[in-house]
């Protein structure tokens, strides 16, 4: 079993929250349920996802800043192995961003750079 740990601030203090979710699948293991790329990394705002996966799943992604705030959902039913998405990111500032990807299956979080 493993965990994430998401770290954001608290709008109204300086202070810290932290929540933890359990998941039955985090991170590099997952790599047998689903792998994708992500290119071009680093990026100026458009950004390519290609997945490899083993049969036909509903995927999701949330795009969040370094201070874990989501800035982007995409929802993407019925996915098979190499169909690529256009991720239009244009209008993000340059920084950190990571791509939360899930599926019924797995989670994996891929880091993004946005630079111009």
């Amino acid at each position: 079993m493993g965990y994430s740990l998401t770290v954001c601030p608290l709008l109204t203090t300086n202070e810290i929250a932290l929540r933890i979710i359990n998941l039955t699948n985090v991170g590099l293991g997952d790599e047998q349920a689903f792998n994708l790329q992500l290119y071009p990394n680093p990026t100026s705002g458009e950004a390519w996802i290609e997945f490899d996966l083993a049969g036909v799943l509903d995927m999701s992604i949330e795009i969040t800043n370094a201070a874990g705030a989501v800035v982007r959902e995409y929802e993407f039913n019925r996915v098979q192995s190499g169909t690529k998405y256009k991720l239009d990111l244009m209008d993000l500032a340059e920084g950190v961003y990571f791509a939360n990807i899930r599926s019924n299956e797995a989670f994996m979080s891929k880091k993004l750079l946005i630079a111009r």
